[in-house]
């Protein structure tokens, strides 16, 4: 975390406000204009520009303002934090499917309107989307970013604007992340209600996936702990309901 002040020279002029730059002393700011194009692939008339750069070190300090160190590594950890329940639940994935939107068109009640037929449902056009934040009882699935898995996953973490922002003040920002994605907890719910409604020896099938983790959607804040998010695929597919909706 560093910071320059005020007047700063940058290779294209002084600096008009105290500034956030990276190690590479680069502003952040000019840095986060460049991410509007990738918020809205839309938009052919945004054009990323060559953010300014602090042309000397002695210029940059860092903190700024003062912080204690537990503070700064506490700023770090936020990230951390936000982009592991980005991968895990989807959380700030706005306008991704959610697992229940597939789970809906899975149900196999009798006279369901939201329910889908095999060709309809892998077909997925006519799932719906709800739109909003995700967690982890209805963590983000959205069978689109299949097309590529490594760039919808979580190097889409859209981020916190300010260093000293919460993880849930992404929630409050303007730009929401307009891609699908996939998630751990997702995928784990997912797989197992798929298998039980179109495989015919669901026993056999049952005993195969038990062999693949899942996320149990448990929170874990200690590394020690870390074992209690993870188990196996066969338990989730014993908890699945036979219905739509929210189990």
């Amino acid at each position: 975390m560093f910071f320059a002040k005020k007047g700063a020279r940058t290779d294209k002029g002084p600096l008009e406000e105290d500034s956030e730059v990276n190690y590479y002393r680069e502003v952040l700011a000019d840095k986060f204009k460049n991410v509007q194009g990738w918020l809205k692939p839309w938009d052919i008339t945004i054009k990323s520009k060559i953010p300014r750069k602090i042309l000397h070190p002695h210029d940059i300090h860092s903190p700024y303002p003062p912080h204690t160190p537990m503070e700064i590594c506490d700023f770090v950890l936020r990230d951390w934090d936000a982009l592991i329940r980005d991968i895990r639940y989807g959380e700030f994935r706005y306008y991704s499917r959610s697992i229940y939107d597939y789970i809906s068109a899975l149900s196999d009640k009798t006279g369901d309107p939201k329910s889908m037929g095999r060709a309809q449902f892998m077909e997925g056009s006519k799932i719906p989307t709800s739109a909003g934040f995700k967690n982890a009882d209805n963590p983000a699935f959205d069978r689109r970013a299949l097309v590529d898995p490594g760039r919808f996953g979580g190097v889409n973490y859209i981020g916190r604007k300010k260093y000293d922002d919460k993880q849930d003040d992404i929630k409050g920002y303007d730009e929401k992340n307009p891609y699908p994605a996939l998630s751990t907890r997702g995928m784990s719910v997912y797989l197992p209600r798929l298998t039980k409604r179109d495989v015919d020896d669901f026993k056999e099938a049952s005993k195969y996936i038990s062999i693949f983790l899942r996320d149990t959607k448990i929170p874990v804040s200690d590394s020690k702990l870390a074992w209690q998010a993870m188990g196996s695929l066969g338990e989730e597919e014993a908890a699945a309901p036979g219905e739509s909706g929210h189990p």
